[in-house]
């Protein structure tokens, strides 16, 4: 699917995209196609530099503060948009010539992809990692998004392969604990980590809802897969970073777009991993977070098409998904 919305300012900051090199055996290249030597060069840095192992990186008291701080901050401005001082999605926000533009976008089913804050994304120890996400699905409603974003047990089925695997732990009314296997994997590179989420949603008025998250458990996984996998403890010295905290916050917004009625889903995350300037590495840890914001509403977008498409009920243990139980007005 494609992607729309990151800024001039974005695209001057942004690293090389790794995912654009590749190392083909030369007898499989046309005679119209070329390997330039820069190019291979590059390749062959990425995989080798992929290949050595992470010192590993401890999250300090200074730095989890400054993330801390950041995220009140952000949870600061988000309460505007419920006390109606801001809109309630970014988009409508934007001048009229832009928005515009991301509802062009939206109408053709794409993802509109944003940056938020990235002059402030470096901390001491550390980097935040902050994406703004936007999908309209026509025909959808409060109950189909409850149902499908709230599916936890169904995750490992329909984010592939971003979620490897994913259950519900407890649920009770607006709140609920779960569980996901997370899986960043780009050429050589590959980080496994098992986490534990909380989830507390509300309903509003006016065909509206919203859901925040946060980590409540990050421990990486070594060899996984393998007969010897291990999950590393978080305080394990061998953990080398790749995520240490997450919020997540979703908004869910019936209306209509052009002559379409649907629900527009909103998905905002911020990470904190370990900063990594040097390239590749750096560019890498900052493009998987970016395309796993990306990926993950994409995906969530062809679930809740494809329920329609084939009429799908909600399984059994969403059917009183807290987005349309639970009232916060």
């Amino acid at each position: 699917m494609a992607v729309r919305g990151v800024s001039s300012r974005d695209q001057a900051v942004a690293y090389p995209d790794p995912s654009c090199l590749c190392l083909v055996p030369v007898r499989s290249i046309s005679h119209s196609f070329q390997i330039r030597p820069a190019s291979l060069r590059t390749a062959l840095l990425f995989v080798a530099a992929s290949c050595l192992p992470l010192a590993a990186v401890e999250l300090t008291d200074e730095t989890l503060q400054a993330f801390e701080t950041y995220v009140t901050a952000t949870e600061a401005r988000l309460d505007k948009g419920l006390a109606r001082e801001s809109p309630f999605l970014c988009m409508n926000a934007e001048r009229h010539a832009k928005r515009q533009g991301i509802e062009a976008a939206l109408r053709q089913g794409e993802v509109w992809l944003h940056r938020v804050d990235a002059n402030r994304a470096a901390l001491a120890g550390g980097y935040i990692h902050h994406w703004m996400a936007v999908i309209f699905v026509p025909r959808a409603d409060l109950q189909l998004a409850g149902a499908v974003s709230m599916d936890f047990d169904g995750y490992q089925r329909f984010q592939q392969p971003l979620v490897l695997d994913s259950g519900l732990i407890e649920g009770d009314g607006n709140r609920s604990r779960f569980r996901l296997r997370l899986n960043y994997q780009k050429l050589a590179m590959r980080v496994v980590l098992d986490t534990e989420h909380t989830m507390e949603c509300h309903r509003l008025q006016g065909g509206r809802a919203l859901a925040r998250t946060a980590t409540a458990l990050v421990r990486q996984v070594a060899r996984p897969g393998e007969e010897s996998e291990e999950v590393m403890s978080e305080d394990d010295d061998r953990n080398e970073g790749f995520l240490w905290r997450h919020r997540s916050y979703w908004r869910f917004q019936e209306g209509k777009l052009g002559d379409k009625d649907g629900i527009f889903v909103q998905y905002e995350s911020v990470a904190l991993s370990r900063n990594l300037p040097m390239w590749p590495l750096g560019n890498w840890l900052k493009q998987s977070h970016r395309e796993f914001a990306q990926d993950l509403l994409s995906n969530t977008g062809k679930a809740m098409r494809k329920r329609i498409a084939s009429l799908i009920p909600a399984p059994a243990n969403v059917t009183s998904s807290c987005l349309m139980v639970a009232r916060a007005d």
